[in-house]
């Protein structure tokens, strides 16, 4: 969830970790951002390729799931609204094992 002293919106992430390196997808209002980054297991940032302007989230990870930070889009200056992130783990179509006919 992102919030602005005006509203929130909802978006998600689809990200890869190798070592320290994150590579991923940010899914903003309908567009997927590819992004890059880094974590060194507490703390990350990310820079997301969005022309004109990158945009850069930084922050921490809470707990083992949920990550806290700020959204710094280069435009708006010190208003840089914050952001929280859920880990959702993607289920699978088919949650049940076929058993064997014997």
């Amino acid at each position: 969830m992102l919030q602005t002293p005006a509203n929130y919106t909802y978006s998600s992430f689809t990200l890869h970790q190798n070592g320290d390196e994150i590579t991923g997808i940010w899914n903003q209002n309908g567009k997927k951002l590819p992004l890059t980054g880094n974590y060194d297991g507490r703390q990350f940032k990310f820079v997301v390729a969005d022309a004109p302007h990158d945009v850069t989230l930084a922050g921490y990870v809470e707990g083992a799931t949920d990550m806290v930070g700020i959204v710094d889009d280069g435009v708006n200056g010190d208003d840089e609204p914050a952001f929280t992130a859920s880990h959702r783990e993607t289920i699978p179509v088919n949650i049940f094992p076929k058993r064997s006919k014997t």
